[in-house]
């Protein structure tokens, strides 16, 4: 097989400004004027950089902007591995779906959903003995309630969830903060 037609036709590009960070899939034959465009409307407040990137694996800076792009080049030929997040999506379960190690597990799972999905939310309640939130939306009808069990507050269960939002598609937070618990059941994970 001729190597030139193994080579990667997209790359996966991590583009950090500041401490926000966004990540976009594009073409390796990609124009660097259509690349900062692209970042541009990912992220409004970017304005053009002049600046030069290489294809490959690779890191430039701007201080001018605290920009950093780091590409990175995907094979075709082997299979993605799926991502520890794509099942982030469905972490809240079902109505009677139990949570055994409590409201810490609830509050990480509902954690995960927010950064998978990406949308907003309002936590009502998150007490010892039960955890309500809603969508940011006021329209939205998507709702999730759990609650304890048991008397020690060891157990939660689903008591409520309508997992359909109505509001469109999730924004990005690029602001949100997650708890030290959080980040510690992902390297548990």
């Amino acid at each position: 097989m001729d190597p030139v037609s193994c080579a990667a036709v997209s790359c996966i590009v991590v583009v950090r400004y500041s401490s926000d960070f966004i990540t976009l899939r594009v073409n390796t034959d990609i124009k660097l004027e259509e690349f900062k465009e692209q970042v541009c409307r990912e992220l409004k407040q970017f304005t053009p950089l002049d600046s030069s990137i290489s294809n490959g694996s690779s890191s430039t800076s701007s201080s001018r902007n605290n920009l950093t792009v780091a590409m990175y080049l995907e094979d075709k030929r082997k299979p993605a591995k799926p991502l520890l997040s794509d099942g982030w999506t469905k972490v809240l379960g079902e109505i009677g779906h139990v949570f055994v190690e409590g409201v810490t597990q609830v509050r990480v799972a509902f954690t995960k959903y927010l950064l998978r999905t990406g949308f907003q939310m309002i936590v009502t309640h998150n007490e010892r003995s039960r955890f309500t939130a809603k969508c940011a939306d006021e329209k939205c009808g998507w709702k999730f309630h759990a609650a304890s069990i048991d008397e020690r507050n060891e157990m939660f269960q689903v008591r409520s969830y309508n997992p359909e939002h109505i509001c469109g598609a999730g924004g990005r937070n690029l602001n949100q903060t997650y708890s030290t618990s959080f980040s510690s059941s992902l390297i548990d994970e």
